[in-house]
């Protein structure tokens, strides 16, 4: 599951990632400072409209929400990627804000839950090893699911980048939905408290009824590491800078919003 490829584009990405963030021990410090970085804008896809659009986000609810945003440290150790470093950096939440356009999020291919006709699309780019997308899976994301059984269509895009461990979880993780099992085994990467590892990965697998030796080839396989790779990729061409992040019909939110978050927007999507 090693690959120096992974370790450079991580760690390209990792440079590119930016993070809002304000210095409490400066004294009088009162407003976020903005780290920008200069992604490029394409035409599939609106960096500066998005990053404008949570910087105000982060900026008008830094002291009214809870840290709930994981954001890369720094770049994977390749020398040590046997133990690698989780820290997780928090910044404050922010709310959803509606930017100049709504982003078109591509889901072909990608695992979903819910009716493929509902009317609200609900995209998440999240990190396994991010403690706060385990919270937010742990507390809204089965309550979010049930309170709207046909109105939501979710769909999981990987984004890994708080270490070379949070890619190899989205590579097993991609492994299990080649076998049918993807959110079984999402389940159990959020859920569970073994140490995330190779070890851990087979167990899963094994628990779920997976063909273990295809599960192992495909851990190896270049085919799985490049899906994670696109996402990855994909997540920091739209300027995404931190996990959980979603696209609600297209709309920006970030961090491991409350329930009450989501149903507001999703309520006023539905015109309720």
């Amino acid at each position: 599951m090693k690959s120096w490829k992974r370790t450079v584009l991580l760690f390209a990405i990792s440079l590119g990632v930016t993070a809002c963030i304000i210095d409490f021990n400066e004294p009088g410090s009162a407003s976020p400072t903005v780290e920008t970085a200069g992604f490029q804008e394409t035409e599939s896809v609106k960096t500066q409209a998005f990053q404008e659009a949570v910087d105000t986000a982060v900026a008008a609810t830094l002291t009214a929400m809870p840290t709930n945003t994981c954001l890369p440290t720094e770049a994977p150790e390749p020398t040590n990627t046997s133990t690698p470093s989780q820290e997780e950096t928090p910044i404050a939440g922010s709310t959803s804000v509606a930017p100049p356009d709504r982003f078109d999020i591509s889901i072909e291919g990608q695992p979903v839950l819910g009716p493929e006709d509902a009317p609200v699309v609900i995209v998440e780019f999240s990190d396994f090893n991010c403690g706060f997308c385990r919270k937010w899976h742990q507390e809204t994301f089965q309550p979010l699911l049930d309170a709207y059984p046909e109105q939501i269509h979710f769909v999981y895009r990987d984004y890994p980048i708080l270490s070379e461990e949070s890619f190899n979880a989205s590579v097993a993780v991609e492994c299990a939905y080649e076998q049918g099992a993807f959110w079984e085994y999402h389940d159990r990467l959020f859920t569970r408290s073994e140490t995330k590892g190779l070890e851990t990965y087979l167990l899963f697998a094994q628990e779920l009824g997976l063909d273990i030796q295809d599960f192992q080839v495909c851990l190896e396989s270049e085919r799985a590491e490049g899906e994670v790779l696109r996402d990855a990729q994909f997540a920091s061409d739209l300027g995404i800078r931190g996990t959980p992040t979603f696209f609600i019909n297209g709309i920006p939110m970030v961090g491991a919003q409350p329930l009450e978050t989501f149903t507001s927007i999703i309520d006023q999507e539905l015109g309720e």
